[in-house]
């Protein structure tokens, strides 16, 4: 493994600074404008309940960067392959090649990416899924349900 600058991890400890500062900023807005008051009013089940469905959407986001994480490392692989950016160059080049073999190639330059991406896509999925449980949750903790 190479041997990190100082510079580099400075600027990782800067990162992991300003993101612990935004998380803990999410986290006392939430218990401050959301919790408080239904504590205060003693509807404990409604806190919880809000505070699951907040639970909830922080993993849906999570999850929703986890696909991007994905479908970013899937691509850039793909790209590397040489047999790839070969069929990739055959349909750049269409004037170059009959008709009938471009069409075969994008036909299979589109099941490539298809199966580079579909994890990816897999997990979007869930994500919002999970991101539309939270947001029934949060609307029944509210009364709006």
């Amino acid at each position: 493994m190479a041997r990190q600058t100082r510079a580099t991890q400075l600027s990782r400890l800067v990162l992991i600074l300003i993101a612990l500062a935004c998380l803990a900023s999410l986290f006392w807005s939430f218990w401050t404008e959301t919790l408080q008051p239904f504590i205060r009013q003693k509807q404990y089940v409604a806190a919880a309940v809000e505070a699951g469905g907040f639970l909830l959407a922080l993993a849906s986001v999570g999850l929703m960067a986890y696909s991007a994480y994905l479908f970013l490392k899937a691509t850039f692989v793909l790209w590397q392959d040489p047999h790839f950016q070969y069929k990739v160059a055959i349909v750049q080049n269409k004037r170059n090649f009959p008709p009938d073999v471009v069409r075969r190639t994008r036909r299979e330059n589109l099941a490539a990416l298809w199966l580079a991406w579909r994890p990816a896509l897999v997990w979007m999925g869930v994500g919002w899924g999970v991101m539309m449980v939270a947001g029934l949750l949060i609307r029944l903790a509210e009364g709006r349900l």
